[in-house]
């Protein structure tokens, strides 16, 4: 991702909720959902271990389709006929 587009990245994932669209109240309740169901039996460090890794992996993925998503829309908005 270049510079220019990870500051417009990064201006929406730091936005709390309930501002920051790519963080709905929705995904959310289903991260922690998620958590709690499958590992509730750790301790809490052990808990606190998945729970940062678990959130950096849905990072990684949220912040390709943002730029998958930015660049298909400036494909559409220049009417490029290779999209």
């Amino acid at each position: 991702m270049n510079k220019l587009l990870k500051v417009i990245y990064n201006d929406y994932a730091e936005r709390l909720l309930p501002e920051n669209p790519l963080e709905t109240p929705e995904i959310r309740n289903a991260t922690l959902s998620f958590l709690d169901t499958y590992f509730s039996h750790m301790s809490r460090e052990e808990h606190d271990k998945v729970f940062t890794r678990l959130i950096d992996l849905r990072d990684v993925v949220e912040e390709n389709a943002f730029e998958v998503g930015f660049y298909a829309g400036v494909k559409l908005l220049m009417n490029r006929k290779d999209f």
